[in-house]
C-alpha cells in the first residue's frame, strides 16, 4: 500500500508541475507570446522545410499547443488514477472536472495579460484533456487484456 501512495504522490507532483507550466503559457502578454509562436513556427519551418508553411498544422500552431498540453494533462491525470486505484476508492467526478476547471482558470488568467480569453480554447483544451485520458486509459485497458496480471 505504501508503495501506491508514493507513486500517487509522485504523479500529484508531476500534475501541479504540468498545470503551473500550461499557466505560465497564459500570463505573457501579447507581445511575448505572439515572438514565442513565432520561434516554434520557424523552428517547425527549419526542421520540415519549406512545405511546412503551407499547412494546417503550422497555420493554428497555438491551437495545437493548446489541445497537446491538455492532452498530457489528461494522460498524467488519468495515469495517476491507474496507479492509485488500488490503495483507495477514488471516484471519477473528480477526473472529469479537474481538466475543464483547469482550462477554465488557464483561459481567465489572459485577462492578465491583456490577451483575448476564448470559450473555443477550453473546449478545445477540454478535447485534449479527453484525448490524452482516454488514450492512456484505453492503452492500459488493451495491456491488460493482452497481458493480464498474473495472481
Amino acid at each position: 500500500m505504501k508503495n501506491h501512495h508514493k507513486t500517487a504522490t509522485i504523479w500529484w507532483i508531476v500534475i501541479v508541475l504540468t498545470v503551473l507550466l500550461i499557466w505560465g503559457q497564459s500570463l505573457p502578454g501579447k507581445d511575448l507570446s505572439n515572438l514565442q509562436s513565432g520561434s516554434v513556427q520557424g523552428f517547425l519551418g527549419r526542421l520540415f522545410g519549406e512545405g511546412i508553411y503551407q499547412t494546417f498544422f503550422y497555420q493554428h500552431i497555438r491551437k495545437f499547443a493548446h489541445f497537446a498540453e491538455y492532452a498530457v494533462l489528461g494522460a498524467e491525470v488519468a495515469a495517476y488514477r491507474l496507479s492509485a486505484r488500488h490503495y483507495t476508492r477514488l471516484r471519477i467526478w473528480p477526473v472529469l472536472v479537474f481538466g475543464p476547471i483547469v482550462a477554465t482558470i488557464d483561459e481567465l488568467l489572459q485577462f492578465i495579460s491583456a490577451r483575448a480569453p476564448l470559450v473555443s480554447d477550453v473546449l478545445l483544451d477540454c478535447g485534449g484533456y479527453a484525448f490524452g485520458g482516454l488514450g492512456l486509459w484505453g492503452i492500459f485497458v488493451l495491456w491488460r487484456k493482452f497481458y493480464p496480471q498474473k495472481s
